[in-house]
C-alpha cells in the first residue's frame, strides 16, 4: 500500500508508538502524534519524522475525554485538511511486581 503524502493520527506515542509513527514517515506518511503526558517522546519522534522530510505535529490530547479527541481531530483537520490513517496506540501502562506465588502442588511458581 502506498502511504506516501498520507496524513496519519497516531495516539499513543510512547514506547512502541513512537516506532509506529517513525515507520509510517519512513514509508512516507505525514504524521500527527497524539500524546497525553509524553511530550518529550512525542516531541522527539516528531524531530525524527522531520529528519525524514515529512511534516510532523505534536498535540496533547487525553483520548478518554470526548471533547479532547474532537478537539484533536478538529487540529489536524485544520493543519493538514484530512486524516487519512489512524492509528489508535494509546493506553494506560501499569507496572506489576514480580511476585512467586504457590502453586496447586506446593511449589513455588512466577506469576
Amino acid at each position: 500500500m502506498d502511504i506516501r503524502d498520507k496524513v496519519a493520527l497516531i495516539t499513543g506515542t510512547r514506547r512502541i508508538g513512537s516506532v509506529v509513527a517513525v515507520e509510517l514517515a519512513r514509508r512516507g506518511a505525514h504524521v500527527v502524534l497524539g500524546y497525553n503526558r509524553s511530550q518529550e517522546e512525542a516531541e522527539a519522534a516528531a524531530i525524527q519524522i522531520r529528519t525524514l522530510g515529512r511534516k510532523a505535529l505534536a498535540i496533547q490530547a487525553d483520548v478518554s475525554k470526548t471533547a479532547e479527541v474532537q478537539s484533536l481531530v478538529a487540529r489536524v483537520i485544520g493543519e493538514f485538511g484530512r486524516v487519512d490513517i489512524l492509528v489508535n496506540m494509546a493506553s494506560v501502562y501499569r507496572s506489576k511486581p514480580l511476585v512467586k506465588q504457590p502453586n496447586r502442588i506446593g511449589m513455588a511458581t512466577w506469576m
